[in-house]
């Protein structure tokens, strides 16, 4: 609640300001409890002069006229209502992230805690139960914002805590939304204690007093999830299942927090005195997202020490061992049978020792062993058959019980038996390929030759490209049944498309589940996931625990068979697909590294450039020399000096393996980060009618486009025609000044083309029927930003000062000297009023006087621009403009919107492939680039060209209630007399008429948007895009749209398509659109202006005051089309050296 709300900051001021209990009572008995009531309980400004209506409100209040102290006091306390409700209004529509959160005033904070202490009677606020200042701030901030958020425990800190740990004050210089630097400064609370089961209690009363001082959540309530986590945390878990935690209970939280903030997404402020929160409570509070987070968790499969469940550890989970064991304990264990045994020998059915541990040696059972035995021993071990369940004195190769045909079931196994020293992309596979394997390739392709065969299940892998295979095609083939699996090989000329890492690439989606193919492996390809059978097999277990039920009555298979390694395999990877179709990363299960005692590796997101350029491995007779980063000192063969060493791994007599990755160069870094996905590239800030026009543009053959052109333009035609009668008694319903100023406009018409795109300015229509309000406050079109700026006047208050603002500027024109323009200037009014109709007159003062009771003189005076004579109308002097309130901020991207037009046409016309856009709302415009335009992409470029609106305000037309607010007052030169001119149409120079304007200029840019027509809209000028091919039709089709609703163009002004274009003060250079580029300079005229300025300042070594600003624009006009959006940043050294 902000301070013009409370009724406790409005009694605390009233009585520090002197005013007495009885006067404050009367104050109460008329329902003025705020700072807000008060403040707008009577038209009076502070900065007035005449008090008479605050001197009539304290009369009425008191029921006697006041004293002199009291109207002092009721002077002072009206104008600190007045301020602090402006502060308040401000502070809401300037709000950003930013912003700071307002404290609560002390008044309004005692006043929440004494009401909320008589409320709760058995809960004593005071000590670890009476929350921090800050933490009731930060809830109350959280309402003012409308948004629920979360609160952590360890920030619900106590007053208790506050005053005994004090506050820090950190500050830090920071960037502002605008780019500004600025000092920060943040006020830190040191985070209270929660790591037992009392100081969370402490600490989750404390937010729940919070959140309901905020008037967010109801204690009650609030204290009902309290009891609910308290209850699962001292409930008894079942066997194997751990104690509910501190942490799951904290995560559970969380996901209450965001269920609730799904639930209020509409606010959570009070509405018919009901809180949101408070009605979605308990249907989240019940709900199985929420509860699941509570249910007590099995055990670790792993996990060991003493079980406590805060620490999220178990008894370990039965599982049946595959050997005798060692015995000894550490330092007596002899050797494994599971050791790594060489490829030959696996294939025999050998192992690598004895059933009592006592190594063999590998060579002897190969017949190669030369080293000297001793009691059928030498170094490497015994000399003993290695087939297993054999260990006689002869060599593996020659026993009658090694496995036959082992190598031909090898290829089917989940894991590799070993490397055999070769390639590391090999290594998976057997030796050579099983001649049954190998007769799979003959009914696929007769008569290929191959050198490996796969076989894969479920392979998935990212987009790659194999550079070094022969250039003989890869076959692939199904082997069972399955769904997915697709490989997608990209090609310049495929039909499909997928979008890997923000980039879409054009190819095509061969569907294996269903036949055979043949691809080229050099092309980049990935391969997609499947879904195949389910079952699995035995993966071959040594021993099972035996069938039956155990002493606690539960089935002896049940833990081994809980969770199946292939099973948790197949889990992975649903989850793993899932969170890559949702782009979210995926990292380390960190609770199990931190229990193991591991740091975890990697990195949780994916690098934007990868840190090498290539990854080389070797092998070398010794290890490299390495400076202190681990990086090679001196080059080797294919590894260059400053590469850094990966992996090395001693492989005895063959030498060192070494894995190097080579940087890259500076060059080839900014090459390959020129090559990545931008955010500029997702047409994020071009609006999503002119993002479909574009998409329209490269998907229809310029026949075809130029054809849904006519046939549309036909078709509002023919609708133009049914809709006459009813533009003719729409007219006929029109004041008699408005009919004739939208005469020719077809605004029936108009209406259906908005609502057949779908524009949210509907109440523009009305308007443009009733004419222009030039004060008030403006309706929001729904088209602007959110922003503005508050009047400083009522309407009211504005005509209440008419009669002195008259008299100064009727005053100030009689006076005025005729200057070399006065007469030409005149003689223009004069043609408006005669010839053009958009001013009524002339009129003396007096003749307006009885027209009006009161009136404002508006003074026009002359600003010559390139030779010609425009007219201005003062309405900054007659006070109109500051009597006009917006809600809305206008920001023109104008030329933002023709160069992002000119470089996506640009790339696609030149590359062509796939076109992915994606709009403002999610949806996606997929399709491909039309193959005719690359029949003429070579010689034809684009082209830009021009249109403005002639007279574009005075054709809309004026609200004849501000018909009095908009006289054209002017000195006649020949008779020197103060001649005056009512105001039709909407005036160039009232802060309201350039909103209103742009409203109807912003809808003309949509609907011709929708003819399929690349345009921006800067004002009434409007620049166009257009490929060569279909530019006659383009500026065609405009014209003739503007001509159908009756908007007027300047045929002189508008500039046929060309590769060079003047347009919106600089020049575009489009001839070299065809290689992709786009030329943008400052105009030659404003060059050669601000060099000759330039170069009068230098020699003069001085400026000229009333051509200073005229100077300073120029300057910074120029420079912000070199610098852009970095044009305020670059000057902020010089803006703080200066300071």
């Amino acid at each position: 609640m902000s301070f013009g709300e409370s009724a406790a900051v409005f009694k605390a001021r009233a009585k520090d300001i002197g005013l007495s209990d009885a006067s404050f009572a009367k104050l109460e008995g008329e329902g003025l409890t705020t700072m807000a009531s008060f403040a707008f309980c009577c038209h009076f400004n502070p900065s007035a002069s005449d008090e008479k209506p605050l001197v009539e409100l304290v009369t009425k209040v008191l029921g006697a006229p006041p004293s002199l102290k009291e109207m002092s006091c009721f002077r002072r306390l009206f104008a600190e209502a007045y301020a602090t409700v402006a502060s308040d209004i401000r502070a809401q529509v300037e709000m950003t992230d930013e912003s700071a959160v307002k404290k609560l005033a002390p008044a309004d904070r005692a006043e929440r805690l004494r009401e909320q202490q008589g409320r709760l009677a058995g809960l004593v606020l005071k000590g670890h139960h009476e929350p921090g200042d800050s933490l009731v701030d930060r809830a109350v901030g959280i309402y003012e914002a409308d948004r629920l958020q979360y609160i952590e425990w360890q920030h619900a800190v106590s007053r208790q805590h506050e005053l005994m740990s004090g506050l820090k004050k950190d500050q830090s210089l920071a960037l502002d939304s605008s780019g500004a630097l600025k000092m920060q400064t943040k006020v830190a609370v040191q985070t209270c204690d929660v790591s037992s089961d009392m100081f969370v209690r402490y600490a989750l009363v404390r937010r729940g007093l919070a959140l309901e001082q905020a008037n967010i959540l109801a204690f009650k309530l609030h204290d009902e999830l309290l009891e609910k986590y308290m209850h699962y945390r001292m409930m008894e878990p079942p066997p194997s299942y751990a104690r509910v935690c501190l942490k799951q209970i904290e995560q559970a939280d969380k996901q209450f927090f965001l269920l609730l903030a799904e639930h209020t997404r509409d606010g959570i402020k009070v509405k018919a005195g009901k809180r949101p929160c408070d009605e979605a409570f308990k249907t989240v509070l019940s709900s199985a997202e929420f509860l699941a987070m509570l249910h007590p968790r099995p055990l670790a499969v792993h996990a060991g020490g003493s079980g406590n469940a805060d620490e999220e550890k178990g008894p370990p989970l039965k599982r049946p061992r595959k050997g005798p064991g060692k015995g000894k304990g550490k330092g007596g264990a002899k050797g494994s049978a599971n050791g790594r045994v060489p490829a030959e020998l696996l294939a025999m059915g050998c192992v690598s020792a004895t059933p009592k541990g006592h190594a063999l040696c590998f060579d002897y059972s190969l017949g190669k062993c030369t080293r000297t035995a001793k009691h059928q021993r030498c170094e490497r071990g015994l000399h003993l058959c290695a087939v297993k369940n054999c260990h006689r004195g002869h060599a593996a190769k020659d026993c009658p019980n090694k496995a036959v045909g082992a190598a031909d079931e090898a290829i089917l196994d989940p894991e590799p038996a070993g490397d055999n020293d070769r390639p590391d992309n090999s290594s998976c596979f057997p030796p050579e390929p099983p001649l049954k394997v190998a007769k799979l390739g003959d009914p696929v392709a007769p008569g290929m030759q191959f050198s490996t065969v796969a076989v894969f299940r479920n392979l998935r892998s990212p987009l790659h490209q194999d550079s070094f295979n022969s250039s003989v095609p890869n076959i692939i083939a199904p082997l069972s049944h399955f769904q997915g699996g697709e490989v997608f090989v990209e090609h310049p000329d495929g039909q499909d498309s997928e979008v890997l890492e923000g980039t879409t690439h054009a190819g095509f989606r061969l569907n294996v589940s269903e036949s055979c193919w043949a691809f080229d492996a050099k092309h980049c390809k990935r391969l997609k996931p499947a879904i195949g059978r389910m079952n699995r097999a035995c993966p071959g277990c040594a021993s099972h625990e035996p069938w039956g039920l155990t002493a606690t009555n539960e089935w002896s298979t049940a833990q081994e068979a809980a969770h199946p390694t292939p099973l948790c395999h197949a889990l992975c990877d649903v989850f793993e697909h899932v969170a890559h179709q949702r782009q979210q990363p995926l990292g380390a299960a960190q609770p199990v590294l931190a229990r193991a005692h591991r740091q975890p590796r990697g990195r949780l997101r994916p690098q934007v450039v990868s840190e090498y350029a290539s990854v080389v491995s070797c092998t070398l007779p010794h290890l490299p020399s390495l400076n202190g980063k681990r990086c090679l000192t001196r080059s080797l063969p294919k590894v260059p000096a400053g590469s850094k060493l990966l992996r090395a791994e001693n492989r005895g007599d063959k030498g060192v393996f070494c894995v190097f990755g080579v940087f890259r160069d500076f060059v080839e870094f900014v090459e390959e980060a020129s090559r990545l996905f931008h955010p500029f590239d997702s047409l994020a800030q071009l609006p999503d009618y002119l993002t479909r026009s574009l998409f329209e543009q490269l998907v229809s053959s310029p026949t075809d486009l130029c054809k849904a052109r006519l046939l549309k333009m036909q078709r509002w035609r023919d609708r133009a025609k049914e809709l006459e009668p009813f533009e003719a008694k729409l007219r006929e319903a029109m004041h008699p000044q408005v009919r004739q100023v939208l005469a020719g406009k077809r605004l029936c018409l108009l209406e259906e083309m908005a609502k057949d795109i779908q524009w949210p300015d509907t109440e523009l229509f009305a308007e443009i029927r009733s004419g222009f309000r030039l004060v008030g406050c403006l309706k929001p079109s729904g088209v602007f930003r959110v922003g503005g700026a508050l009047g400083a006047l009522s309407e009211d208050e504005l005509m209440q000062q008419s009669a002195v603002r008259k008299a100064d500027l009727l005053s100030k024109i009689a006076q005025a000297k005729v200057d070399e323009n006065a007469q030409q200037l005149f003689d223009v009014t004069m043609e408006e009023a005669k010839q053009k109709h958009w001013l009524e007159g002339p009129y003396t003062p007096q003749e307006v006087d009885q027209m009006f009771q009161r009136w404002l003189p508006v003074r026009r005076f002359a600003v010559v621009q390139r030779g010609k004579l425009r007219p201005i109308d003062d309405f900054k002097e007659s006070l109109v403009n500051i009597a006009c309130s917006t809600s809305e901020k206008i920001v023109l991207q104008a030329l933002d919107h023709i160069i992002w037009s000119l470089t996506v046409l640009a790339h696609f016309y030149r590359d062509r492939g796939a076109v992915d856009f994606t709009l403002s709302s999610g949806e996606r415009l997929v399709g491909h680039v039309h193959k005719e335009w690359a029949m003429v992409k070579a010689t034809v470029p684009l082209e830009v060209a021009t249109l403005d609106l002639k007279s574009a305000y005075k054709q809309l037309a004026l609200h004849p209630l501000d018909y009095d607010k908009s006289v054209v007052t002017l000195k006649d030169p020949s008779s020197g007399s103060v001649t005056c001119f009512l105001m039709r149409t909407l005036p160039f120079g009232a802060l309201a008429s350039v909103h209103h304007f742009l409203r109807v200029s912003f809808l003309l840019h949509a609907i011709g948007c929708s003819f399929g027509v690349s345009w921006a809209a800067y004002c009434d000028d409007f620049p166009m895009v257009s490929h060569a091919t279909v530019s006659t039709s383009t500026a065609a089709t405009i014209k003739a749209f503007l001509k159908m609703v009756g908007f007027s163009f300047a045929p002189e002004k508008c500039t046929d398509f060309s590769q060079q274009v003047d347009v919106l003060g600089v020049t575009l250079d489009v001839s070299d659109s065809a290689c992709g580029l786009v030329k943008i300079r400052n105009k030659q005229s404003r060059c050669e202006e601000l060099a000759e300025a330039l170069k009068t300042a230098l020699e003069a070594k001085a400026l000229v005051p009333c051509e200073l600003p005229s100077f300073i624009g120029k300057l910074q006009y120029a420079d912000a089309q070199i610098w852009g959006r970095v044009d305020h940043t670059s000057r902020l050294p010089a803006q703080l050296a200066l300071t």
